[in-house]
């Protein structure tokens, strides 16, 4: 399997976002095995009390949520920075 033929598997794959969650499989012809590869977009999650947007791409770092951080990975002890509002006040919204 060469690395470039992977790099282009990849980027195939990133240009699917048509759809949330796309599938791609990468054939390598030699050894006739597959490589299932899931691409997962980012989301957004906006505060209901003050409209502060958490973006999953961004985080928030100054709370040490790093970026790239899912959702269900933030703690529920995490507040919104904004006014306080916990993650039971926030609700998933498309950019």
């Amino acid at each position: 399997m060469s690395p470039l033929s992977l790099a282009h598997c990849f980027v195939y794959c990133s240009l699917q976002r048509a759809s949330l969650l796309a599938d791609c499989y990468y054939s390598n012809l030699k050894l006739r095995t597959v490589i299932p590869v899931t691409v997962q977009t980012m989301k957004t999650y906006m505060c209901l009390i003050c409209g502060y947007v958490y973006d999953e791409e961004t985080g928030d770092p100054e709370s040490g949520i790093e970026p790239r951080t899912r959702w269900e990975d933030v703690p529920l002890s995490w507040r919104c920075p904004d006014c306080g509002a916990g993650k039971e006040d926030f609700d998933m919204v498309e950019v």
